[in-house]
């Protein structure tokens, strides 16, 4: 994400869309991988 974008909740959105859409597509799992130290995104 940009730094300027950063902290307005657009990587959630993002997040839950895949969700939705991979749950319309019958996929029952998702993996997330995040470097190790990046806490907001751990965060989501």
């Amino acid at each position: 994400m940009v730094a300027a974008y950063r902290r307005r909740g657009y990587s959630r959105e993002a997040v839950a869309f895949a969700e939705k859409k991979a749950r319309e597509m019958g996929v029952n799992a998702i993996h997330l991988e995040v470097a190790r130290g990046n806490d907001p995104a751990r965060e989501l």
